[in-house]
């Protein structure tokens, strides 16, 4: 490398100003992921973005290393301008691009009134009480924020131990544990103050001497951490809305286990007293106990939760219901569960890995083994799990397994039971007794004479709640009534060997209620029509997000990210290309160059990211226009290899004169191509304008009535013809993108054929990209380029033009149509 290189020039700068930052600039080292802003010049260079020159020397804005976020890669430059003259700040991530390490980590506190509307900011008060909690940590540096009023947090990790992070993207992984790990450790969610992690942290600045005290120290760390201390706190760092969250821990025989929970709609829930004063004691009963806050969730060993149980109930304080495990919990540093608050200080207790063995009181489903705690014990599931069989009014029992069931419980029937040898046949009254009967003669020690048999009264209660619950849960497993989110009926679902099917009405599923309910099915009927399921539209999220609601044929993932980091060069060429015409717009957009996006691929990766993470938030509509064959109409055909549906051609339901719709229902991308919007005459604009923004879709199905539901519409449109989208001047919800002729064609066959084999890196990037709120309408913004602005005007009626020509805006001002009109002519 040159002596007069871009990286030896600045550190020789910097070298010179270690007052100005003096704990920070000693840190920082040439082969850090870094960034410098200049001072702007009066005369920009041509065909450059952000660089100008004054004849002499050249100077622009510089970031290092290239594909940060991909595959680095970076050949240094000459230096030509002087740094003393022309820089403006410096900064850096602290992710070193060489080793593969994250060196350190920043974190940002801003003080309100010293940053712009859509930073997350804190009062005086505020920032005071956050740096007084984050001091109380040893392995946190503090120093005064650029601007001088709010404060800079770092962790520089243990050398020896430094968390490995394969780009830019990683590396945010590594501040996103971090901020998890001080949340912990405060027992305060942090997050709630961060706008974004693991971005350029700015350690000098031009203004830092004489303006204000920035960079100075308010507390140095005495202790470092590293990358095993972060371990527990990835769990959910790399979570799509719709990914499976992965847990680990150990089954009965030592071994190490993964589990998967459900992602994107996983649902959390408040811890209440009950769940913390439990906690509390939970972490104190010495065994592992792990607690993540950002799932709610806590590792450790079910006969923990068996002890501290038993304990409350000897000491006069019982939660509800029974809780029971068959593990011994011989190691009792190794956790077996993991368990999570439900509502109205219930948990939910789940075992580590699949069909793990457990007690009778527990459940199991596709795998899972679960049971829920202080909450009544399921007594009408726990009998089914031991009868012989269940007509829907009665269960068989033999007498041995009657007793097993009654153990479960807690109870006996004793050893009389033994001796029974006929069937036991057991029904439920309707004030939740069990009676037990069997045919038989002699003398049984707790059984009653009935004249043909015996019987008595089992010692378990089904509360009435109960047994509506166990109609319910099994209803629930093959026949639901189903309404609209406007709790209007929509139909019954069957559940066939390979899907769900929707009837018009009850009486065309009543055979199947007959078959498994028999004289209960009436009562069934009435359950479920008193507790339908309502359609629940979010796509990413899980099929059951909770309550009975049904996120139903809602678009998911078919491809899982890869867990670690790859290359995706034919993907990067899609975007590339595609994003060539907004480099410029990008470089000179504030919001972009704040959060990291350089290229007009970047601002496409965002957009796409953005769908997929926060498919609730509205996102800008992309009118990709150019020549035939450019390879516009790649960008939704690739993307729709990522989900399993969802992509969907919106083109009628733009153009529809009657507002039928159904095709967006379960649209998370909706495409038009080929169709020139600027002519239709039943508002198509009015709808785009309408459709980008609303936070509510009114879907209408033939023959149905309409219901609302949130919308998560995005939408691109590709056109051979520049005015094929209809825009307003001074449009705020387009952006327009010209596509040029694509220089290296790959046939279509193999190029999705390494989409294929690329799409797990890929879509890692997506979920792991820094996406900071952007505190508009829009989670990305649009981008009005210069082809926008000549769009706008292209669209516009000879009349408007006119208008804008001779007129000027002046407040308080009006000129008379008959004038205007005079002119015009």
């Amino acid at each position: 490398m040159s002596k007069n290189s871009i990286r030896n020039g600045i550190r020789t700068f910097l070298a010179n100003r270690v007052p100005e930052s003096p704990y920070l600039i000693p840190k920082w080292t040439m082969d850090l992921e870094s960034q410098f802003l200049v001072h702007k010049g009066s005369v920009p260079v041509e065909e450059s973005i952000d660089t100008w020159t004054d004849g002499e020397e050249v100077w622009g804005h510089h970031r290092w290393p290239r594909q940060a976020g991909t595959n680095p890669n970076y050949s240094d430059r000459k230096l030509t301008f002087s740094p003393g003259a022309h820089l403006k700040r410096m900064g850096s991530t602290w992710w070193n691009w060489k080793t593969k390490r994250s060196v350190a980590v920043a974190l940002d506190i801003d003080l309100e009134g010293e940053h712009a509307e859509s930073t997350t900011t804190v009062s005086k008060s505020k920032l005071k009480e956050l740096i007084a909690m984050l001091r109380t940590l040893d392995y946190l540096t503090i120093v005064v924020s650029s601007g001088g009023g709010g404060a800079h947090v770092y962790c520089f990790f243990d050398e020896q131990d430094q968390p490995q992070s394969a780009n830019h993207n990683e590396h945010a992984l590594v501040a996103s544990a971090l901020v998890s790990k001080i949340s912990k450790d405060l027992d305060y969610n942090l997050k709630q103050h961060m706008d974004a992690v693991g971005v350029i942290f700015w350690f000098w600045s031009c203004e830092s001497p004489e303006n204000h005290r920035g960079y100075s120290l308010i507390q140095k760390q005495t202790s470092s951490i590293g990358a095993a201390d972060l371990e527990e706190f990835y769990v959910d760092n790399l979570s799509s809305p719709n990914q499976k969250i992965k847990v680990e821990g150990y089954n009965d025989s030592g071994e190490k286990v993964e589990s998967q929970e459900e992602g994107g709609g996983y649902k959390t829930y408040e811890l209440d007293a009950t769940h913390k004063s439990f906690l509390k004691e939970l972490e104190e009963m010495g065994f592992s106990f792990i607690w993540n806050a950002e799932y709610k969730m806590a590792h450790t060993h079910t006969m923990a939760i068996k002890l501290l149980f038993d304990k409350m109930t000897k000491e006069g304080r019982p939660l509800k219901g029974v809780f029971n495990t068959i593990s011994k919990g011989s190691d009792k540093s190794k956790p077996n569960c993991y368990i999570t608050p439900r509502e109205n200080g219930v948990f939910q207790v789940k075992r580590f890995g699949t069909g793990a063995a457990e007690h009778p009181l527990w459940q199991t489903r596709d795998g899972d083994t679960w049971c829920f705690l202080n909450q009544e014990a399921p007594v009408m599931q726990v009998m089914k799990k031991f009868s012989s069989s269940y007509d829907g009014s009665k269960l068989v029992f033999e007498s041995a397994r009657l007793e097993l069931a009654m153990k479960a419980f807690g109870h006996t029937l004793g050893e009389v039971s033994k001796s029974i040898s006929a069937p036991i046949h057991v029904t439920l009254q309707k004030d939740g007794r069990f009676i037990a009967k069997f045919k038989g003669s002699g003398n049984y020690d707790g059984w009653k004479n009935s004249g043909e048999g015996f019987m008595r009264e089992l010692p378990v209660i089904h509360k009435r709640d109960e047994f509506i619950k166990s109609i319910l849960d099994e209803a629930d497993k093959f026949i639901r009534h189903v309404v609209t989110p406007n709790n209007e009926p929509y139909g019954w679902a069957i559940k066939t060997e390979n899907c769900w099917i929707m009837y018009p009405s009850y009486n065309q599923v009543s055979c199947v209620a007959v078959q498994a309910f028999g004289k209960d099915a009436t009562q069934a009927q009435a359950e479920m029509t008193k507790n339908p399921w309502m359609l629940h539209h979010l796509p990413f999220g899980k099929e059951y997000p909770g309550g009975r609601l049904w996120n139903r044929s809602s678009p998911q993932l078919s491809v899982q990210p890869s867990e670690v980091a790859g290359p995706h060069p034919t993907w990067d060429k899609i975007f590339d290309h595609l994003g060539q015409s907004l480099d410029r717009v990008v470089a000179e957009t504030e919001w972009c160059q704040q959060w990291g996006l350089h290229t007009g691929a970047d601002y496409l990766r965002a957009w796409a990211a953005a769908l997929i993470r926060f498919p609730l938030e509205s996102l800008p509509y992309l009118f990709f226009y150019g020549p035939q064959n450019t390879g516009k109409t790649v960008f939704h055909e690739s993307l729709d290899t990522l989900f399993t549906c969802g992509v969907e051609s919106v083109k009628t339901a733009l153009c529809s004169g009657a507002g039928y719709n159904q095709e967006i229902a379960n649209a998370v991308l909706g495409h038009v191509e080929e169709k020139d919007l600027s002519v239709v005459k039943d508002g198509a604009y009015d709808r785009i304008k309408e459709w980008v923004t609303a936070k509510f879709l009114l879907i209408h199905k033939k023959g149905h009535t309409p219901y609302s539901q949130p919308n998560t519409l995005h939408m691109v449109q590709m056109a051979n013809r520049a005015t094929a989208c209809p825009m307003e001047d001074g449009d705020t919800r387009i952006t327009a993108i010209m596509v040029s002729l694509i220089k290296d064609i790959i046939p279509k066959k193999q190029f999705f054929i390494l989409l294929e084999e690329e799409a797990p890196f890929f879509v890692r990037t997506l979920l792991t990209l820094p996406m900071p709120e952007s505190h508009t309408r829009l989670r990305v913004p649009m981008l009005a380029s210069e082809h926008k602005k000549d769009l706008e005007e292209m669209n516009q009626t000879p009349f408007e033009s006119f208008a804008e020509e001779i007129l000027i805006p002046c407040d308080g001002h009006s000129v008379k149509l008959a004038d205007f009109y005079d002119r015009y002519l």
